[in-house]
């Protein structure tokens, strides 16, 4: 097989992976909850809190991963591969 038809296998599969498994706002909710859960937060402040935070942000879909922009935490949320990363909004402020 040549090898630029290996290459383009393994990206369509790499894709078809990153398609299937595009998380949804359910699982950012779970995700918030969980962080505020290893926070130390009660159980009614979590779900508080995650009902909160699905009101002050929209889940933009790219088909591959999804972006969440929460202003109030300076945070952009990039969920691929059904994990969501953490990133700042503005990088000069992560040098700090």
């Amino acid at each position: 097989m040549p090898r630029s038809t290996t290459f383009f296998a393994a990206l369509i599969a790499v894709l078809a992976v990153a398609f299937a498994s595009n998380p949804d706002e359910k699982s950012f909710k779970k995700y918030i909850e969980s962080k505020l859960k290893s926070d130390g937060r009660s159980w009614f402040e979590r779900k508080a809190a995650a009902q909160i935070a699905s009101v002050l942000y929209q889940r933009k879909d790219y088909k591959f991963f999804s972006v969440i922009d929460i202003a109030e935490d300076n945070t952009r949320y990039v969920g691929l591969l059904s994990l969501w990363l953490p990133f700042p909004l503005d990088w000069s402020q992560a040098k700090n």
